[in-house]
C-alpha cells in the first residue's frame, strides 16, 4: 500500500492527461513523457505485485518472450539519461529474437545493464538482440580482470561513493539465473565492454 496508493495517483493524473491532451492541444514532446510516465507507473504496479508474489512464495510465469521490443524499449526509456551524458544509443535485432522468460524481469535486466553503460563515460552504446540472447555494448574505459571477477557481488560498484548502490548487476544476475540463462561479461585491454544476456529458447 506504502508504494501502490500513491503511484495509482500518479498513474490516475498521467491518464487524465492523456485524455484531454488533443483538447488542450499540448506539445507532442510534452505527450510523449506523459505517455513515459504512465507505462512506468504500470511497470512500478507490476513490480509491486511481482514482490508480492515472492513474498507469497508464488512463481513467476515463464512465456516467450519478444526480445527485439524488450531492447527498443528500454532504449527508448533511457533516451533523456542518455542525452544528458552525450550518449548515442542504438539499437539492433536479428529477426526473430525471442527466447523462454519473463518480460518485466528482462526489462529490469536491460534497464540495469543499459544505465551502466551510459555511465562508463562511452560516447556510444549498442544494444543488439537475437535468438535467445541480448548483447549491450559500450565503448566506454572497460572493466579490469579484477573487477569482473566480483562484478555481479552484492553492493560491489565500481562507481565513486554515492554514485551507485552496487545492486543492479547482482540483482540483474539473480534474475537472469532464476530464469535459467546467464550473464557474460567481456571488456578489451583498450577499453569497451560487453554485457551478454543468455536465456533458454525452448
Amino acid at each position: 500500500h506504502e508504494v501502490n496508493n500513491p503511484n495509482g495517483v500518479i498513474l490516475s493524473r498521467a491518464s487524465y492527461l492523456l485524455s484531454i491532451a488533443d483538447e488542450e492541444g499540448l506539445d507532442p514532446d510534452i505527450i510523449d513523457d506523459i505517455e513515459v510516465i504512465e507505462l512506468q507507473s504500470k511497470r512500478v504496479s507490476s513490480v509491486a505485485s511481482e514482490l508480492l508474489s515472492l513474498s507469497s512464495n508464488r512463481q513467476v510465469k515463464i512465456e516467450q518472450i519478444n526480445l527485439e521490443e524488450i531492447v527498443n524499449l528500454t532504449a527508448h526509456l533511457l533516451k533523456n539519461l542518455a542525452l544528458e551524458h552525450g550518449v548515442a544509443v542504438s539499437c539492433a535485432s536479428q529477426t526473430p529474437a525471442y527466447a523462454r522468460g519473463a518480460t518485466l524481469e528482462i526489462e529490469q535486466v536491460c534497464l540495469n545493464i543499459l544505465k551502466n553503460a551510459i555511465h562508463s563515460g562511452a560516447t556510444e552504446v549498442l544494444a543488439q538482440s537475437s535468438m535467445g540472447s541480448i548483447a549491450i555494448t559500450d565503448n566506454g574505459g572497460g572493466v579490469p580482470p579484477e573487477a569482473i571477477k566480483k562484478i555481479f557481488e552484492p553492493f560491489y560498484t565500481t562507481k565513486s561513493v554515492g554514485k551507485g548502490t552496487g545492486l543492479g548487476l547482482s540483482v540483474s544476475h539473480d534474475i537472469v539465473s532464476a530464469l535459467g540463462g546467464r550473464i557474460e561479461v567481456s571488456s578489451g585491454n583498450e577499453g569497451g565492454t560487453t554485457f551478454t544476456i543468455h536465456l533458454p529458447v525452448d
